[in-house]
């Protein structure tokens, strides 16, 4: 049982946080498409635009999916 809310949002915009959208956003990154097609599909699907600050979103982006933990070597 969760004693605390997990969170719903990334820089405070409101985001979809079913699992099954981030799974397809993993496997999306695993795919063999070039980084501006990845980068451009994760905003499309995980904020619905693409936004002016690209790099700040994706930092973020990717923040809340790996759970706040950095990646491991």
């Amino acid at each position: 049982m969760l004693l605390i809310k997990p969170p719903d949002n990334i820089l405070g915009k409101k985001i979809n946080t079913d699992f099954r959208k981030w799974v397809r956003f993993g496997v999306m990154w695993a795919s063999p498409l070039t980084t501006e097609e990845k980068c451009a599909l994760t905003f499309l699907n995980i904020l619905g635009e693409v936004p002016q600050d690209q790099e700040k979103w994706m930092e973020a982006i990717l923040d809340f999916y790996q759970c706040g933990e950095k990646p491991r070597p």
